[in-house]
């Protein structure tokens, strides 16, 4: 049986690891931390597949360094809510005079509200936010994650004047 750990990072910062993938959750760095990777990726095998999740762009939720991951891990996903692509494109565009880490548009995916991502992994499910971006359901060797991204403005229609 495929050994899950969920380690706590900080803020709303999560990596889950099992044998065949690791999973981040919107990074946020360490204010103590010096590496650009967080502890628990510093000495992971660099040919694992990493999916980093990110909910939505606020600066506590959304760190642009992880894609300087992309020229450390030879199979990495960015799982990025809307918010987030409007605000990558000139990472992404070939064309674009952008002088940083570029990534290739193939190592993105786009989810917006109930949209769904699978691969041999993976199956993820996007749900609204009680605030903006995205939380997922996120399935990996059997287990069952949930990371609801950033839950504040909790607002009832049927039960709030």
């Amino acid at each position: 049986m495929d050994m899950i750990k969920v380690i706590y990072v900080y803020h709303d910062c999560f990596i889950v690891t099992s044998k065949n993938a690791i999973l981040v959750f919107d990074f946020w760095k360490d204010p103590l931390q010096k590496d650009v990777l967080p502890n628990p990726l510093v000495n992971v095998d660099r040919d694992i597949p990493v999916y980093v999740f990110v909910s939505h762009g606020h600066k506590d939720h959304y760190n642009p360094e992880i894609f300087m991951w992309s020229q450390v891990f030879s199979d990495i996903k960015y799982i990025i809510s809307k918010d987030i692509r409007k605000r990558i494109n000139h990472i992404i565009s070939p064309d674009s005079p952008y002088k940083g880490v570029k990534v290739s548009e193939d190592k993105i995916i786009t989810m917006t509200d109930d949209d769904s991502y699978e691969d041999n992994n993976i199956r993820v499910k996007s749900f609204p936010s009680t605030d903006i971006g995205n939380s997922y359901a996120v399935e990996i060797a059997g287990k069952n994650f949930f990371h609801s991204g950033d839950l504040n403005a909790w607002i009832w229609k049927d039960e709030s004047t």
